[in-house]
């Protein structure tokens, strides 16, 4: 169990940078991609837990190699509802949920909404 909460504690430390700045949709580099069949159901798995509705469909898809201006950056959600996830986590809920409860959330850049603790997903220092 002591190995269990560590390895929370370590992965929520690594998500501290997952947000800690405001969004822009200008990221360079950045590439718009399909979502793979399994966020639709993450995206659902994130309502129930939320107690959220949203819509999945105007959500826009982007990848990024790195983030030039913070290479710490892991994944990041901007108000035209547009989500880009470095590419080697596309397939990390933790990051991936993260960002579809911001926009479930309609942004709650500082992570007040109790849905983070709900979810169980970890948050960052907010903004």
């Amino acid at each position: 169990m002591a190995r269990r909460v560590r390895g929370f504690g370590l992965l929520g430390a690594v998500l501290l940078a997952a947000c800690s700045e405001p969004t822009s949709p200008e990221v360079p580099g950045r590439v718009e991609f399909a979502p793979p069949d399994v966020y639709a159901d993450w995206w659902e798995q994130i309502e129930r837990c939320a107690g959220e509705e949203g819509d999945y469909d105007r959500v826009r898809w982007f990848r990024v190699d790195r983030f030039q201006d913070r290479p710490t950056l892991l994944g990041q959600w901007n108000s035209n509802h547009e989500i880009t996830i470095r590419a080697d986590l596309l397939d990390a809920f933790p990051i991936v949920a993260h960002e579809m409860l911001h926009d479930l959330l309609d942004g709650d850049r500082r992570h007040m909404d109790l849905a983070w603790l709900n979810c169980a997903l970890p948050i960052g220092s907010g903004s």
